[in-house]
Parts: structure tokens; C-alpha cells; sequence
């Protein structure tokens, strides 16, 4: 059977409004190892071992110091435009990372805010990607082609995958991914897709999100579930004080 890893981040932040249900959830139902990007936490305060998300990943901070230079100049619709790129680029430099260190078959990236609802079985991601290089849910959208990115799965024996993993590198460590209209992760991945014509062939697409999971894992998806939390709707963050340019997360 194929290797599989789980991969996933959240912030200090998220530990009470998702972060326990999914840690729990998740361990409760599936044997895959999981590997957690703690941002600014400690293993004891999720119990479960973390990776630590900023020393393992300096690069991001380039990404970071380059939006907190640019907002305070902008107009608020820019501002969140921005802030919404910044929450789901921790993701995007997870997903590099992992694809880069981790030793195993496949790679799933599953968001935080994913519970686990029944025993997931030991086949299901490799009967899911099989011989693709991904598996994913791309949509169709008024603004163009998204990918709903809170279940992926990376084949990282397929001869393409550095293709990808390139896609991820430009958008994020060279900030390509603030060109586009939307600059976050699942508008980003699906621009690997749009540009690459034999990429998209190698993909499964499953186009309704979750459709082929749904036994296994719910989708907590919103906003709404900051609605009783002092965590900004778009950043994702405790977000009260602006000072010198700098985005307080």
C-alpha cells in the first residue's frame, strides 16, 4: 500500500475555534501520520506534536514584510484584497514545504477547519489520486476557474510534480500570486491549470467539492465561524491595532 501524509496549519488563534475538533477529529478516525505547522504554538497546547511553522519556513516572512509594506498606502477594499492573500498564503508555504521534505507517496493538504466524521479507510487517498498527479476540486466561477483547495492530494511520485511545486514557488517566494485578481491559494492553483494544458489532463477533477469524501470529512467552510470571535472576517486573525504599516496578526 502507498505511503500517504497529512498536512495541515493553523494559527494560536484557530486552536479553540477548529483547531482541537480538527486535531481530535482527525486522529479519532484516520492512521496517516499528521504533520501540523503550528503558527506560534506549542505541541502542548493542541496535544499532538507540531512542526514549528516559522522556523521551518523563513521564507514566508518575505511574503509577509512584502504585503505589510504595500497596505497602509492602499484603500480598504485593496486592504483585504491583501489580507485574504496573507491568510491563505500560509497554506500555499506548508504545501511547499511538505511536498520538498516529506518522505511519502502522497501528500494531502486537508484545512484546519475540516472535522473528521467517520474511520477514513487506510486505501481511500490512493483510490482517490491513483496514478494522477492531483486530486482536486476546480469550480467554475463568475471571476474564472477556482479551486475549492480544503482537500488536496499530491501524487509526489509523478514526474510532474516539480512542475507544481515551481507553480507554488513563483507565486508565493516571488509574490506572483499578488498579480492575479484574486490572490489566493485555490485561484492561484487553478492558474497552473489554466496555463498548462497536459497538467490539467493529469489532474482528477471532481467537480463538487468534497462530493467524494463526504462519508469521511465535513467541511466547516464560512466566515461565519469568526462570527462570535474577536478574529477579523478576512484575515482570519485577531486584527485591532495598525501601526507603521504593519498588519498585527
Amino acid at each position: 500500500m502507498s505511503s500517504v501524509s497529512v498536512v495541515t496549519t493553523f494559527a494560536k488563534d484557530h486552536i479553540d475555534v477548529y483547531g482541537k475538533r480538527f486535531v481530535n477529529s482527525f486522529k479519532k478516525n484516520c492512521k496517516h501520520p499528521l504533520y501540523l505547522y503550528a503558527e506560534d504554538f506549542s505541541s502542548e497546547e493542541i496535544n499532538h506534536q507540531v512542526v514549528d511553522f516559522y522556523s521551518s519556513i523563513p521564507e514566508h516572512v518575505k511574503f509577509k514584510n512584502y504585503i505589510e509594506e504595500q497596505i497602509s498606502s492602499l484603500n480598504l477594499k485593496e486592504q483585504n484584497r491583501l489580507r485574504k492573500a496573507l491568510r491563505w498564503s500560509y497554506k500555499s508555504f506548508v504545501i511547499i514545504h511538505a511536498l520538498e521534505n516529506i518522505k511519502s507517496d502522497y501528500v494531502v493538504w486537508i484545512d484546519a477547519d475540516v472535522e473528521t466524521i467517520n474511520p477514513v479507510p487506510d486505501d481511500l487517498i490512493e483510490k482517490l489520486c491513483g496514478n494522477y498527479l492531483m486530486m482536486c476540486y476546480p469550480q467554475k466561477l463568475d471571476d474564472g476557474v477556482h479551486i475549492e483547495s480544503g482537500f488536496v492530494i499530491f501524487n509526489k511520485n509523478h514526474p510532474d510534480i516539480q512542475t507544481v511545486i515551481n507553480h507554488y514557488r513563483r507565486g508565493y517566494y516571488l509574490q506572483q500570486v499578488l498579480t492575479i485578481k484574486k490572490p489566493w491559494d485555490g485561484y492561484w492553483l487553478a492558474n497552473l491549470i489554466s496555463q498548462d494544458i497536459k497538467i490539467k489532463e493529469k489532474i482528477n477533477h471532481v467537480h463538487t467539492p468534497f462530493s467524494n469524501i463526504r462519508p469521511y470529512f465535513k467541511h466547516h467552510v464560512g466566515k461565519q465561524k469568526f462570527s462570535v470571535t474577536p478574529l477579523n472576517k478576512f484575515s482570519g486573525r485577531i486584527e485591532n491595532t495598525w501601526h507603521n504599516s504593519k498588519i498585527m496578526l
